[in-house]
């Protein structure tokens, strides 16, 4: 859609955000050159859960010194047990092969914080803590990856404004690419 005025012509171009920019023809053209593509249809996924009590294989947690498993404490954890610690320092892993994984536990007033890494890289501290308790929830999920071997690491760190220090893990959901659907 334009409309002349004068010798300059203005546009209104639509953009994959949904958003209009108004502006000379020039402008235009450079919004259309920066604009996303529209998103694809993403690969088909498969997810396996992986318990918090699996220390072995492909997908699994380890776990440093000061973590202890809460066994039969909550009928509704994976395995019906899950770990926690109190410890400042002390640390998880997950190593999967995948793409993503989401890590679940309990949030809650007594709730630490967690320095969380990536493959090595720290990806910030982040605070469990919340008012009353949320049991079986995601307390993160990483960024989607290349689909390969991936570690997430979480490290205890300082009391959080409720007073409280402690971690609980769960269980893990890791996501890999799908096969490609066939046609036959």
């Amino acid at each position: 859609m334009s409309t002349h005025l004068g010798y300059l012509q203005r546009l209104v171009v639509p953009v994959a955000t949904g958003a209009l920019i108004l502006g000379t023809a020039a402008t235009a053209a450079a919004a259309t050159a920066t604009a996303a593509p529209p998103p694809s249809r993403s690969a088909p996924t498969t997810s396996v859960t992986v318990d918090d009590a699996r220390t072995g294989g492909t997908n699994h947690f380890s776990y440093s010194s000061g973590w202890k498993v809460c066994q039969r404490c909550d009928q509704e954890a994976l395995g019906g047990s899950y770990h926690y610690t109190t410890k400042t320092n002390a640390s998880v892993t997950l190593s999967f092969t995948g793409r993503r994984a989401t890590i679940y536990g309990i949030r809650q007033t007594s709730g630490g914080r967690v320095l969380v890494t990536v493959d090595g890289r720290a990806t910030g501290i982040f605070d469990l803590y919340t008012k009353g308790q949320h049991r079986h929830v995601g307390i993160y999920t990483t960024p989607v990856l290349r689909d390969g071997p991936h570690t997430v690491t979480f490290t205890t760190k300082s009391r959080t404004r409720g007073g409280g220090h402690t971690v609980s893990i769960d269980r893990a959901v890791v996501e890999r690419a799908g096969d490609t659907p066939t046609t036959r």
